[in-house]
C-alpha cells in the first residue's frame, strides 16, 4: 500500500489529487477529501512504468475555504 503524508499549517482538512503524465492537474487519476494527514492509495492502485505522476494537496479551514 502507498501512503503519502503531508502537513499545511492552520488546516482543518485536506484535498489530495492525482494526475499521471499531466502536472496541469485537468485529468485527475485519482482525488480525495480528508481530515487526516495522510493518504493511502486504493489497494489495487499500481504505478505503472515510464509514467510521471504529479501529486498536490490544498489545505482547507472549517468553510471549506
Amino acid at each position: 500500500m502507498t501512503t503519502l503524508k503531508f502537513a499545511i499549517a492552520g488546516a482543518s482538512g485536506y484535498v489530495f489529487e492525482l494526475s499521471v503524465d499531466d502536472p496541469t492537474f485537468t485529468t485527475l487519476l485519482y482525488t480525495s477529501n480528508t481530515v487526516t494527514n495522510e493518504i493511502y492509495l486504493p489497494f489495487n492502485f499500481a504505478f505503472e512504468t515510464g509514467k510521471t505522476y504529479y501529486w498536490r494537496v490544498y489545505g482547507t479551514n472549517a468553510c471549506s475555504n
